[in-house]
């Protein structure tokens, strides 16, 4: 139903003055050619409705600025670069067309060959835009991003060899897509030469944003960002992958508004599961293309994000992470089935400085440790809420913390942000302190002057969702 609707929002009529124009839109017309692709068609037609072409070949070397290629239903088995530029003002188009189910498929594994480095589609060119598509059995991923400010939308992409989505040009941006078993290298945590996931912002981009996608079952990482600049993942909702989010050797990356959660006897379930991972691969100043250096990992974020049920809800090293914050969080239930994964939060050894752990809602009801610090007196924490006491000899109490039941609602699905809210009894409530970094909740909601612990501000309402700017004043 979702598609349906998103397809309506481009349904064509007739122009009597020629061509095609969006019914819903009509001041909307394309700047340039409209094309066609079809399995009954043919590359020697002209790529019109009544004359489609057969390949999306014909059409990825066809394509200018401004043009629109409409991809009928069926089965699609093969790989394609679309090289062109669009503009700002006249992108690339290529869409499935409305109301019918368009697959890029890479018959069992064989398109592109496993170990190519190629995609279903790989988009090389700037300001194109790749929507309504479904990629499934790629043999490498099933599509990529190279050129600077494309767009992926509604797009759903499973069971791939490799990546499902893999962003990495500066302003490329994923929403409103699906991203499921993917990285079937992994199957089953079998170790290849490989490692991917569902969707990510990776390999230099500066500016990418992962947006109201959900990710699930993949064997490696959900939603990730690594070695990359300025990356936003927000609004997302990432459940049951080996590693659900996950942020490595970036700088100045956004975590914010994401659910995630772990589901017990899920497929990963015998295997490791964090919810999110703070970690370093390089350790190092990573390499430009252009023969410059990238700082190593620092000043990140990690805002008001629910996560729950995982064996560590949170992980995170402490090296090359200086001036990291993770704030107005909620941790609830660590499930630490995984021999080293036995703390609902574990920050792990390390000697970055200035990393700040404040107004974070630590929840754990049964004999879990709620904290694990490898290396203490790194971490300066203050104002947060634990159901109970962390070890002493952990160095995690600071000022304004509350030790106590938060008080949940447990309304609804343990799996909705509606259970994590909390009710007028908390003594979550009114205990934080203003940060600088955001003024508002996990539904964009406005936090009061004396902000409420944890990832949702108390409101004894309905939410109000008010979209505001969620940072002020970062770097």
């Amino acid at each position: 139903m979702r598609r349906l609707l998103a397809f309506a929002l481009v349904a064509l009529v007739s122009n009597p003055a020629g061509g095609w124009k969006l019914a819903s839109e009509p001041a909307m017309v394309p700047a340039g050619n409209i094309y066609y692709v079809s399995t009954s068609g043919n590359d020697s037609n002209p790529g019109s409705l009544s004359q489609p072409w057969q390949s999306i070949y014909q059409s990825a070397t066809t394509v200018m600025a401004g043009d629109t290629v409409f991809i009928r239903g069926g089965t699609y088995q093969e790989s394609n670069i679309f090289y062109e530029d669009g503009t700002q003002a006249a992108p690339i188009t290529i869409s499935g067309y409305p109301g019918e189910e368009v697959i890029l498929a890479g018959n069992d594994y064989q398109i592109p060959p496993k170990g190519s480095g190629g995609a279903l589609i790989e988009v090389r060119g700037d300001w194109v835009v790749i929507r309504d598509l479904t990629f499934t059995q790629s043999g490498q991923y099933g599509i990529t991003t190279t050129g600077n400010h494309d767009t992926i939308t509604n797009v759903y992409s499973h069971h791939n060899w490799g990546w499902g989505i893999l962003m990495m040009g500066n302003y490329d941006i994923t929403l409103d897509s699906l991203a499921w078993s993917n990285s079937m290298m992994n199957e089953n945590h079998v170790l290849n030469s490989g490692w991917a996931g569902g969707v990510t912002c990776a390999r230099y981009p500066d500016y990418c944003t992962i947006r109201n996608t959900k990710s699930w079952e993949n064997w490696g990482e959900g939603i990730s960002t690594f070695e990359s600049l300025h990356t936003s993942l927000d609004g997302n909702t990432s459940f049951d992958n080996q590693v659900n989010i996950y942020v490595s050797d970036t700088k100045y990356a956004l975590v914010s508004g994401n659910l995630v959660y772990c589901t017990p006897g899920n497929k990963m379930d015998p295997y490791q599961q964090t919810g999110i991972l703070v970690y370093e691969e390089l350790g190092v100043p990573i390499p430009l293309g252009s023969g410059g250096t990238r700082y190593a990992s620092s000043d990140n974020s990690i805002l008001n994000n629910i996560i729950m049920g995982c064996d560590n809800n949170l992980f995170a090293t402490q090296n090359q992470a200086a001036n990291n914050l993770y704030a107005f969080n909620t941790f609830v239930n660590g499930s630490g089935t995984v021999p080293y994964y036995t703390a609902n939060v574990h920050f792990a050894s390390g000697t970055a400085s200035n990393q700040r752990f404040v107004n974070n809602l630590v929840y754990q009801s049964d004999a879990l440790a709620i904290l694990e610090i490898s290396a203490p007196g790194i971490v300066s924490f203050s104002n947060n809420l634990w159901s109970k006491l962390p070890d002493p000899d952990q160095g995690a109490s600071g000022p304004g913390d509350v030790i106590g039941d938060p008080k949940l609602s447990g309304l609804g699905s343990p799996y909705s942000p509606d259970w994590f809210k909390l009710t007028d009894l908390s003594p979550a409530i009114d205990r934080g302190t203003g940060i600088q970094e955001t003024n508002v909740d996990f539904f964009h909601t406005i936090r009061g002057a004396l902000p409420d612990i944890g990832a949702l501000e108390f409101n004894p309402l309905p939410t109000i969702r008010i979209f505001l700017p969620l940072i002020l004043g970062m770097n």
